[in-house]
Formats: C-alpha cells, sequence, structure tokens
C-alpha cells in the first residue's frame, strides 16, 4: 500500500527498521515518492536516521512529565525576566494559575524590598552562570501571605551552552 501510493506520486514518510551491514538495527524514516521514467514510474526514497531523535524525544517527555507532576514549585523565566514555565507545584505553593503568570514577571511574589536582591540573584545566575541557594526568604502568596521558601537558582542553557534563563525550584518551609 505504501509502495502503491508513492507510485502514485504521493510523498510518503513510514518508520522502519533497517539492518546496517554489521548487523546493527536502526530506526529510520524512509521518504519516498515516485518519479516518471521512461519505463512508467519509479519510486526513490531515502533514509534518514531518527533513532538519536526518538531518544531525545522520549527524554524531553520523561523530563516534562518530572516538572508537571513535581510537588515542588518549578519556575523558568527568559532573559528579560518573563515566565515561560510555571508547573503544578507553583500553582500550589504561591496561588497563582500559570494561565495568570506566564508571560509575567515573578515580582508580585517578591516582598517590598527584594528587589535589589532580584536583580543581584539574576545577574549571578544570567551573567556569571552561578547556580544559588536562597534558604529561608519570605514570598508573597496571591492571597498577601508571607510564606517562607527555600529555593535553588540555576542558569537555562540552550545547546550551544548559552544562557536562555533561570529555572528555580521553590519548596514551602514555613513552619
Amino acid at each position: 500500500a505504501v509502495i502503491a501510493r508513492a507510485m502514485q506520486g504521493e510523498p510518503v514518510v513510514v518508520e522502519c527498521t533497517v539492518r546496517s551491514a554489521s548487523g546493527e538495527e536502526i530506526l529510520c524514516e524512509a521518504h519516498l515518492i515516485g518519479v516518471p521514467s521512461t519505463s512508467g514510474r519509479l519510486v526513490c526514497g531515502r533514509l534518514v536516521d531518527i533513532g538519536e531523535r526518538k531518544a531525545a524525544d522520549a527524554e524531553l517527555a520523561r523530563l516534562a512529565s518530572v516538572v508537571r507532576f513535581a510537588h515542588d514549585a518549578i519556575i523558568v523565566t527568559d532573559l528579560a525576566g518573563r515566565v515561560t514555565i510555571w508547573n503544578a507545584g507553583a500553582e500550589t505553593l504561591f496561588g497563582l494559575p500559570a494561565a495568570q503568570m506566564l508571560g509575567r514577571t515573578t515580582d508580585v511574589m517578591l516582598p517590598p524590598g527584594d528587589l535589589d536582591l532580584r536583580i543581584e540573584l539574576r545577574h549571578r545566575v544570567i551573567d556569571l552562570g552561578e547556580s544559588v541557594d536562597l534558604v529561608d526568604r519570605l514570598w508573597m502568596r496571591r492571597d498577601g501571605a508571607s510564606i517562607c521558601v527555600s529555593a535553588s537558582l540555576f542558569p537555562i542553557r540552550d545547546g550551544e551552552g548559552n544562557v536562555t534563563g533561570v529555572g528555580t525550584v521553590a519548596r514551602d518551609v514555613t513552619e
């Protein structure tokens, strides 16, 4: 059926496993298409090794599950300080749903007077590439209540190692 579709000129992509000359099985995508020839149509194609991509996709799904279901607050901000990730733990800890925080800064959670500390911490994480542990700092919940939070801040890096944001893992340590 796949070859018949390709023979009709329809571009077809299918996953398959091929065996290399050394006997190793390789997960591939076969890209096929029929092209006119003097004897009718030929099916031309190419194989693309997708094993690494599939493994990377599986790892991303696993990490996304960790972030999604962690009880600790996991927050990621971009270089401008805007929230790009706000997990269910953050919703519970701070009383703010992700829909209200995505695209906004975390300034609403800082007690008055902590802006200088935030600037210093972002400098250490973004400019110096440091990871920083904050133990027993006051943060604000949506309802205005102060909570004592232990947090770790760390640089988020792209594939080339450039810092693209700040990650925070926070936990309520209020007694």
